[in-house]
């Protein structure tokens, strides 16, 4: 009998074009939005502005550019396809992470990263029609309906505590750079190569420090049954902002994120989308 796992990744070959095309769209539209995320934390870290612009004020930030209404459209659409080449990683296991415990864990993240995207995709087709946020911050919401169910507080610890995992992994690969398993190696000058692991490791040591920011606040929310204690990602850029040489921290994190959004173009480029 045919092994089941084998006739998905035969299908997937089959088309691996159009895979690779939305993976590689989707790549290069997550790094626009982190060069442009950084490209805003610079400015805060000079005066220029307050660090309050996260993916969505990125997005709104795109809007007003020449050309901006049009960008905004192209860039949503790369975040669907950025979705959707989660949604792929996930469910039709591109990257050959098993079906043990820690294979599906990888890859109901994979999943839950290409719902976020989804949401941020979604956010841009907002401002491309002019839909204000009446709702506030979403997270905030949310987590005022989890403290309202029973066991609220801890559901709202545990999530501040996966968020915190998420940016210890960050950290891993900032360590391990196993992130160059991945990689097209053969198909990269050593000097494209090197600048790919700096850029890469640069890049993910600042998302942890953000993720890190972003579960405590969630779990301190818990903890104080206050929803209000939650914040996004604009929101722990301007934590750093508030705190003693804030702005010499904001400065590196800014620098780690706009090699984020490098690293995700050069993902773009070198990333093999489907495992061998």
């Amino acid at each position: 009998m045919d092994n089941p796992k084998e006739k998905v990744k035969q299908t997937i070959r089959k088309h691996s074009s159009w895979v690779e095309k939305f993976g590689r769209v989707g790549y290069a539209a997550r790094g626009f939005v982190y060069f442009l995320v950084g490209v805003l934390t610079t400015q805060a870290a000079f005066g220029v502005q307050k660090a309050n612009d996260g993916t969505r004020g990125a997005l709104e930030q795109v809007a007003e550019l020449p050309f901006g209404q049009l960008l905004l459209a192209v860039v949503a659409v790369g975040l669907i396809c950025h979705a959707l080449w989660r949604f792929v990683q996930g469910f039709m296991d591109t990257d050959d992470k098993g079906s043990d415990a820690a294979g599906y864990a990888t890859r109901l993240a994979f999943a839950v990263i290409g719902i976020i995207y989804l949401g941020l995709a979604f956010s841009a087709v907002k401002i491309l029609f002019g839909i204000k946020n009446k709702g506030g911050f979403w997270a905030e919401s949310w987590t005022a309906w989890l403290l309202s169910q029973p066991f609220g507080q801890w559901l709202v610890a545990i999530i501040g505590a996966v968020v915190i995992g998420i940016g210890l992994l960050q950290f891993y690969q900032t360590y391990s750079a196993k992130f160059r398993e991945n990689l097209l190696l053969s198909e990269m000058s050593e000097s494209i190569e090197k600048w790919t692991v700096y850029f890469g490791r640069f890049g993910y040591a600042a998302r942890g420090i953000v993720f890190s920011i972003i579960g405590g606040f969630f779990i301190f929310a818990g903890w104080s049954s206050k929803a209000g204690r939650t914040r996004d990602f604009g929101d722990a850029l301007r934590f750093v902002e508030e705190q003693s040489y804030g702005l010499y921290i904001l400065a590196v994190l800014a620098i780690g994120l706009i090699s984020y959004g490098i690293f995700m173009f050069l993902l773009a480029r070198y990333r093999q989308m489907v495992s061998d």
